[in-house]
């Protein structure tokens, strides 16, 4: 059997070390950069999980589905929030969803700076955003609550995440009633004992004392609200 290595976690492709200058076959349950989809640079490299691309159509069609007209987008710098928000707003056009403000977070932003993207993209003149995109990690999207409560904004702002939140736990730990309201969006997963596998999007309104909404997707770009069962 020829070999291979199964890995990684993270959709940037700075976290693919440099198997691919190799011919080593690679699958990652994971990396969700859509570079990785061009075969002349990637030749070898294969994943479970779908592309940017539609997570950020499903971001869009949850929006709209939302009746958001306005939003504001924020992600962080680099290949997975760039190309990822780039891909939101790709998804928009001629769709009568629009963009209103756009904020980046630079690498090693702490809670001050954090505090001053979320003032800038709230606060700073007239905001007609109805929502915030998010495509950032798990550590930038606490900090985004936390700002987001300082500012004493938590019952004026609504977050659509994508899968660096989904249901990861950390966002959220001991700061839940500030996420109240939040959807995110994450590969859906059937999940086998033992085993896993990843088929389309899923997004889960995370909320506390409300019914969760699901979006399902029945080929990853037809994407629709229904009830939780």
């Amino acid at each position: 059997m020829p070999p291979g290595i199964a890995g990684h976690r993270r959709a940037s492709l700075t976290s693919c070390g440099p198997h691919f200058a190799s011919a080593i076959p690679q699958i990652s349950y994971s990396s969700t950069s859509t570079d990785l989809s061009d075969k002349t640079r990637f030749e070898y490299f294969s994943r479970v999980v779908p592309p940017d691309k539609y997570q950020a159509k499903a971001m869009a069609d949850t929006a709209r589905a939302l009746g958001w007209t306005y939003v504001n987008t924020l992600a962080d710098a680099g290949t997975y929030g760039e190309k990822g928000i780039q891909a939101f707003v790709d998804s928009t056009k001629n769709s009568g969803l629009c963009v209103s403000r756009t904020e980046s977070i630079p690498r090693g932003a702490d809670e001050a700076k954090l505090q001053d993207i979320m003032y800038s993209l709230l606060l700073s003149g007239e905001n007609n955003a109805d929502a915030i995109m998010m495509f950032a990690s798990e550590d930038n999207c606490r900090k985004v609550l936390k700002a987001i409560r300082t500012l004493n904004l938590t019952h004026s702002v609504h977050l659509l995440a994508s899968d660096s939140w989904g249901a990861k736990v950390h966002p959220v730990y001991r700061q839940e009633a500030d996420a109240e309201g939040t959807v995110t969006i994450l590969p859906k997963r059937h999940v086998i004992p033992g085993e896993g596998e990843a088929r389309g999007f899923d997004a889960t309104r995370k909320v506390i004392g409300f019914k969760s909404l699901a979006l399902t997707g029945r080929d990853l770009l037809s994407v629709w609200i229904q009830p939780v069962r």
